[in-house]
């Protein structure tokens, strides 16, 4: 029930002139809740310039704290001690990409979620720059520290206006909020994108997401039967 009334942040990137390599550092300032430190790097390897092939690698890692007095520790979840790193790998052919992504946060064990990151301004958003991040939801948004992997192949036709994006993505908790015992959630997304080449600006976009959850009791080491769970959103997007 405590908001934060504030953040500050500030970042510093680095481009190589043929764009092929990049580098990231950024550091963040939660009002009433933790100090964040983030890092990402790339590398772009071209194969054919001519089909647009090329391999990507990715890695990222940080590290977060929590301020005196912070809201998470103010009502007796833990205080937040997070550590995170994640690694990426992509292989792009003209009309089909195909991205892996993986994610692995952890913390002591009397700390928040057993090592949680905490993103108050971004909560329930999904736009944590995250290696792997589904739709409905991720690590962040679980309050968990554990391991999450993610597959996602994209099939674009009709010259590039059309997008077609499943996904398959699983989460391995080491702890959950209510202190219940590890969980496994499961994902699947399917995320379609239309840009109407007659009509420039009008876009059309759809997803559809289904998770299930098998929980595991910490005291007993009995499994819960999943619980299921799914939403979908249409969308129409105009820009003049």
């Amino acid at each position: 029930n405590q908001g934060s009334d504030g953040t500050f942040a500030i970042g510093a990137s680095y481009y190589t002139p043929d764009n092929l390599y990049n580098a990231r550092a950024w550091a963040y300032q939660f009002n009433n809740y933790a100090s964040l430190v983030y890092a990402d790097t790339s590398l772009k390897m071209p194969i054919d310039n001519s089909s647009n092939t090329y391999f990507t690698i990715a890695l990222q890692g940080g590290t977060e704290w929590g301020n005196a007095n912070n809201a998470i520790q103010n009502a007796g979840l833990g205080n937040i001690n997070s550590n995170f790193a994640g690694a990426q790998a992509a292989f792009n052919y003209d009309w089909f990409n195909l991205t892996a992504g993986y994610e692995n946060a952890w913390g002591p064990s009397d700390a928040y979620g057993h090592g949680a990151i905490v993103s108050p301004y971004t909560y329930n958003e999904n736009v944590d720059p995250m290696f792997a991040n589904n739709w409905m939801t991720s690590l962040v948004q679980q309050g968990s520290s554990g391991q999450m992997f993610i597959v996602s192949p994209t099939f674009s036709f009709m010259d590039n206006t059309i997008s077609v994006a499943p996904a398959y993505s699983q989460i391995l908790n080491t702890v959950n909020t209510d202190n219940n015992g590890a969980a496994t959630l499961q994902e699947f997304d399917l995320v379609v994108n239309y840009k109407v080449k007659q009509i420039p600006g009008l876009k059309f976009f759809g997803v559809y997401g289904y998770q299930w959850i098998n929980q595991v009791t910490s005291t007993t080491g009995a499994v819960t039967p999943a619980t299921n769970s799914w939403t979908a959103l249409f969308m129409t997007e105009y820009l003049y």
